[in-house]
């Protein structure tokens, strides 16, 4: 009986063991699957790429869409534009006459159904904690929806959050989840906007879930309390600074500064990025990135201009307390190329690392954090890369894979 009793339980170990193997194998298969996996749109046919083997597979139904705007926390459907939007008229592609609908498709079975049925869709994030969706209309407010349309609600009026054609030029979206998916960071048209450039004396804004409501800030309020940036002493002056200057541009019409909400280092602290004109009292023109908490105002500052020549800011990844950051920069000289640099910070903004991944590519060339924290970008000849962050193991994509496309934020 001793022997018996000795042998269930031996058995009964085995089976706890393979049991936790077997759940451990696949739950590895399918984070394996969420990190190895794409979603493109081809021509306008969604289709699944697989970085490994880099390839390209269907969907059952071969579902089409113009741009898939992310994935359903659990990986199973597809967020995607319907439709066709109307671009308006002028020199700029970033005002519409009307947006996309918005649906969701199962990968695995094509099954597709409506969240969203207004055609006023321009850009959709889902939270990085729900099933929860918001999305700026063509008529520029902020609106949130469920996965499976229920609940629809409008947040922020129209003609208040800016946001761009995101298939053109830079093509990320200007709706910014906090970690913990109670806030939404946004651009703001300038005060009084008269339909010119529409990035002088841009603002932002926040909306707070727990609250159901949001609060604006113009360039105005934000050069009152933050201050204007002076390269040389790279430090902040604030207003008294400036004050009973002729081209004061507080009382002034001067165009002084605009601001990005670029997304967040934690819940409570804002990236925004600040470029500075050099009309503002003889101060040199620059570009930052500011740490700005919302209880306390600004907490750090980096001026990614220190690379030399003209620097854009395509992406901003945070691993822990590390903050990275992916830069365009074109060095001073008769050379119309650019390069890509990766720089690494503390979240102190101190240089932790900078690296030139790629030189000479092509002025403007596009190139962002991919979903699962790499980088992708266009080569000189339009093909587009995928690279991991040190630069090495290069995946040139399939051709069929071009520009213009969109991909879903970094951590989505």
């Amino acid at each position: 009986m001793k022997k018996i009793l000795i042998g269930l339980l031996i058995l009964g170990l085995i089976g706890v063991t393979l049991y936790g193997l077997f759940k451990f194998s696949n739950k590895n298969r399918e984070s394996e699957v969420k990190e190895h996996y794409l979603p493109v749109v081809v021509g306008e046919e969604i289709k699944l790429y697989d970085i490994k083997s880099n390839s390209l597979s269907s969907i059952p139904g071969n579902p089409e869409a113009e741009v898939v705007f992310g994935e359903s926390v659990d990986g199973k459907w597809l967020i995607i534009s319907e439709g066709k939007r109307e671009v308006a008229p002028g020199p700029s592609p970033d005002f519409f006459l009307s947006g996309w609908n918005l649906y969701r498709v199962n990968k695995e079975t094509g099954e597709k159904l409506p969240i969203v049925l207004d055609k006023n869709v321009i850009v959709a994030v889902r939270s990085p904690k729900e099933d929860l969706i918001a999305y700026v209309t063509h008529t520029n407010g902020l609106w949130l929806v469920n996965l499976d349309g229920e609940n629809k609600r409008q947040v922020v009026p129209d003609n208040i959050v800016m946001e761009f054609n995101i298939l053109y030029g830079i093509s990320t979206p200007m709706i910014h989840w906090s970690p913990d998916g109670e806030r939404i960071g946004f651009s703001t048209f300038p005060e009084d906007w008269d339909g010119s450039d529409m990035w002088m004396n841009a603002g932002i804004g926040f909306y707070f879930l727990d609250k159901d409501e949001f609060i604006l800030l113009t360039a105005y309020d934000l050069l009152k309390t933050i201050g204007f940036y002076s390269v040389e002493d790279k430090s902040f002056k604030d207003y008294s600074y400036l004050k009973g200057n002729p081209d004061d541009p507080i009382d002034g019409d001067l165009c002084l500064a605009d601001y990005r909400c670029r997304g967040w280092f934690d819940k409570d602290i804002a990236f925004i990025e600040m470029g500075q004109s050099s009309n503002i009292c003889g101060l040199t023109s620059c570009s930052l990135l500011l740490m700005y908490n919302l209880n306390e105002g600004i907490k750090s500052f980096f001026d990614y201009s220190i690379l030399q020549g003209g620097s854009s800011l395509r992406g901003i990844k945070v691993d822990g307390d590390n903050i990275y950051l992916l830069i365009l920069n074109q060095e001073s000289g008769e050379s119309i190329y650019q390069d890509l640099w990766l720089i690494k910070l503390t979240k102190e903004f101190e240089i932790l690392e900078q690296k030139k991944l790629v030189k000479d590519l092509n002025p403007g060339f596009w190139a962002r954090f991919t979903s699962d924290g790499r980088i992708i970008y266009e080569n000189i000849d339009g093909r587009l890369v995928i690279i991991n962050l040190d630069g090495s193991n290069p995946i040139v994509l399939p051709e069929e894979i071009k520009l213009p496309i969109y991909f879903p934020p970094y951590n989505q």
